[in-house]
């Protein structure tokens, strides 16, 4: 890529992000993976590598672009987290944590319920807490965050308690057996709803992508 103009962190990350998951999305739906999206783990492997490979595009001479896969923070992992740093420095200059989440109908874990919306939220509470969202900067340590969901049952965005399109994630207090969060703020739901091709059949797909930042 060839910039004119070298432009923030900011917006070199949303247009990196935007573009990478623009081409994750693509390529889920066109089949384009060897082995196939089946899980969680190939869903970061895969939109990690495209991340990096688009990152590297984004930098100046004295800058470096890294993605880092479950990085801990605290005493939790996050799916992926990428930034701009100096050539051999620690510290970033800017920097994203991203949470995933991928679920099939044919999967046990793909069935929608009450808990699992539960959990997405509680990625989404990270988030918020990781980027200081929730106003505690002590733990804060990213400069935005991301959360993306790839379904293809549709329960997950019709359902009352679900991430219904067109509104907006709750910001009441949400609550599943002895645990209890909720979100600072409330975030646009917007799904992108594709069928994917192949040569025997097409199943539709919803993605959802979520930005989380102050």
């Amino acid at each position: 890529m060839i910039m004119e103009e070298l432009k923030s962190y900011q917006d070199r990350m949303k247009e990196i992000l935007n573009a990478s998951w623009k081409i994750f999305k693509w390529q889920f739906i066109n089949k384009a993976f060897v082995n196939g999206i089946t899980s969680e783990a190939s869903f970061q492997f895969h939109l990690a590598s495209i991340i990096k490979s688009i990152g590297d595009m984004y930098v100046s001479p004295e800058e470096m672009f890294y993605v880092d896969i479950e990085t801990k923070w605290n005493n939790k992992k996050i799916d992926i987290t990428c930034g701009f740093c100096g050539p051999g420095e620690k510290q970033p200059l800017y920097n994203c944590a991203i949470e995933l989440k991928f679920k099939r109908k044919r999967d046990s874990k793909g069935t929608f319920s009450e808990g699992r919306i539960f959990r997405m939220y509680r990625d989404i509470d990270y988030l918020e807490r990781e980027t200081g969202v929730k106003g505690n900067d002590e733990d804060s340590c990213y400069s935005e965050g991301r959360f993306y969901f790839i379904t293809d049952n549709s329960s997950y965005m019709s359902k009352d308690e679900a991430f219904k399109q067109g509104g907006t994630t709750y910001t009441h207090p949400l609550s599943y057996k002895n645990e209890s969060i909720h979100l600072n703020k409330a975030y646009p739901i917007e799904w992108d709803e594709r069928e994917s091709i192949g040569k025997s059949s097409s199943d539709k797909w919803y993605f959802l992508e979520i930005a989380v930042a102050k």
